[in-house]
């Protein structure tokens, strides 16, 4: 694919994108919202980020927390951090919603014989293309990019149609869900005064 043909792939892709959020899921289109914790504590200082579910949020021990807490994996940090410089961009946030659901695709259906299986690809690629041109890119090592995946691999192995549109619909039902269930919050350790 050369670069006019990958950019208009991916005017067609965000184009669809952005009427299905526009249509179902308009949360997608807008920045992430971060809550905040305050963490005194005697030695040290820093600031970090996390996915934490919101059930678990609103019974928060933040020190319990930060020694025992559940531990979310690399790429779904970066997916996070990459979500909070995207800000309110609506075409980076797509673009990074798209790439991390479609990755996530292609490596748990890598054995699968799914019918079509090219056209994920030419979505995953597209959005990658994009992403790489504005600086964001992950590690190849890194398959699982957000918390946790809401589309069983029975449900995609059942599809008998996968095209662009069904693509992009379930990946913004899965990505809403996640917004949906957890809440970014920041971490901040501060040195008692």
């Amino acid at each position: 694919m050369n670069l006019n043909e990958n950019e208009r792939t991916w005017k067609e892709i965000y184009d669809e994108w952005e009427e299905i959020c526009w249509s179902q899921f308009p949360e997608l289109s807008k920045g992430v919202y971060v809550r905040n914790i305050l963490i005194k504590n005697s030695g040290w200082e820093f600031i970090g980020y996390d996915w934490i579910l919101n059930k678990e949020f609103e019974n928060l021990n933040p020190k319990k927390f930060m020694n025992c807490g559940n531990s979310i994996n690399n790429g779904a940090l970066q997916t996070l951090e990459y979500l909070l410089k995207a800000k309110d961009d609506k075409e980076l946030l797509g673009a990074i919603w798209i790439f991390v659901f479609t990755r996530y695709l292609l490596h748990e259906l890598r054995r699968s014989e799914l019918k079509n299986k090219d056209e994920i690809v030419r979505i995953n690629k597209s959005a990658e293309f994009f992403l790489i041109k504005r600086g964001f890119f992950w590690n190849t090592q890194m398959k699982v990019l957000l918390p946790e995946m809401c589309i069983s691999n029975s449900l995609l192995e059942a599809l008998t149609v996968i095209n662009q549109s069904i693509i992009l619909q379930l990946n913004a039902l899965a990505c809403s869900f996640i917004r949906a269930k957890y809440s970014i919050i920041e971490y901040n350790f501060r040195k008692d005064d």
